[in-house]
C-alpha cells in the first residue's frame, strides 16, 4: 500500500504470541488435581455474598498456567455464562486443559449442580471435543464449605449424593 508521498507502509500483521515469565506468583500452587487448591483459591479471594466463576488453565501437567475471573453476580448463573470468554483465555494462556469452578451464594451451602449446570457440563464438553486438543477437566461448584466436581463423577453432571465438605484448616 502507498503512502501519499508515495513512500510504502509496509505490511501490518499478528506475531506469534509468546509466553514470558512475569516473575508473578501464582495463586494455586502445585498441580490441580483434585478440588483443594480450588478452595484455597477461593476460601482467599471471594466475598461470599457474590456468586462468581473463575477459569483455571492448566498445561499437560495439571500446573496452573492462569486463573481469571469469568462472571460476576447474575452472570454466573450458569445459564447466562459466556463460553467464549474462557476459551478465549485458554487459548491465551496455552493451555491444555481447563477447570471452571462456580462459587455459590446461597443460604443452604448446597453445591448440587442444577439443569442449568447440566447443561453447561454438556456444552463445555462438545465445545472442548470440538477444539481437539482442549481437556475438559473439572467443572467444580462450591457453597459454603461444600462442593461438588464433575471430576468425582467420572465427568458426568448426575448428582449422585455426592456431595463432599472441605474441612476447615
Amino acid at each position: 500500500m502507498n503512502t501519499r508521498d508515495g513512500e510504502d507502509e509496509g505490511v501490518q500483521f499478528l506475531k506469534k504470541a509468546k509466553v514470558e515469565d512475569t516473575g508473578i506468583e501464582s495463586p494455586i500452587q502445585g498441580p490441580v488435581v483434585d478440588e483443594k487448591p480450588l478452595f484455597n483459591f477461593i476460601e482467599q479471594n471471594h466475598d461470599s455474598a457474590v456468586a462468581k466463576m473463575w477459569g483455571v488453565f492448566l498445561d499437560e501437567n495439571y500446573m496452573a498456567l492462569g486463573i481469571e475471573p469469568l462472571a460476576f453476580g447474575d452472570n454466573a448463573e450458569p445459564e447466562k455464562f459466556n463460553t467464549a470468554a474462557l476459551f478465549h483465555y485458554y487459548s491465551v494462556f496455552f493451555a491444555k486443559r481447563f477447570v471452571l469452578m462456580s462459587y455459590r451464594y446461597n443460604a443452604t451451602d448446597d453445591p448440587a449442580p442444577t439443569d442449568a449446570d447440566k447443561k453447561l457440563i454438556d456444552t463445555l464438553q462438545m465445545q472442548a471435543r470440538i477444539m481437539n486438543d482442549a481437556d475438559f477437566s473439572n467443572y467444580a461448584i462450591f457453597a459454603g464449605n461444600h462442593y461438588w466436581s464433575t471430576r468425582q463423577q467420572n465427568g458426568t453432571a448426575c448428582h449422585c449424593g455426592s456431595q463432599d465438605y472441605m474441612p476447615e484448616d
